[in-house]
């Protein structure tokens, strides 16, 4: 009769242990998903989304004196310097190269013939920034791509 006691006391036991084992992994994936969802909105959020804000008003909205370049602001180059300052670490080690060296530190020369760029803005060649406009697009629309796929799951 004891040893009838016992063993069902050991497997009582060992549901409970395995029911807390199940609990803990729920809980270590729900917690690795939430950080995952708030990675991926940090980095859309701080990174990708301003930025492509800013290349799409410079290509599309700005004034500028034609329409065939981009034209950024003083306070928004600024703005880009921030965030490559601040968020760098998540935006691509080729993109933050390009930002760095294409945007931030570009210095102006202008042929005689080309407008000269306002007080206010700064005026960027297609060239330099189509390539860097299209990876913040393709990323900044994976990035909500795998938001969707994670709230869903959620």
């Amino acid at each position: 009769m004891l040893v009838g006691i016992t063993a069902y006391y050991a497997w009582q036991t060992k549901k409970q242990v395995n029911a807390t084992v199940e609990m803990a992994k729920t809980t270590v994936k729900m917690a690795r998903e939430d950080r995952e969802f708030r990675l991926l909105e940090a980095k859309l959020q701080k990174a990708y989304q301003p930025i492509y804000e800013i290349l799409r008003r410079a290509q599309f909205q700005n004034a500028r004196p034609d329409k065939e370049n981009y034209s950024i602001q003083k306070s928004e180059l600024l703005e880009i310097q921030k965030i490559v300052a601040n968020y760098g670490h998540y935006l691509t080690q080729n993109l933050e190269q390009l930002l760095t060296i294409k945007i931030i530190n570009r210095i102006p020369i202008y042929p005689p013939w080309k407008p000269k760029e306002s007080d206010d803005y700064i005026i960027f060649q297609p060239v330099d920034l189509d390539e860097i406009y299209n990876i913040i697009k393709s990323k900044k629309d994976e990035l909500k791509k795998q938001l969707e796929k994670l709230a869903e799951e959620q």
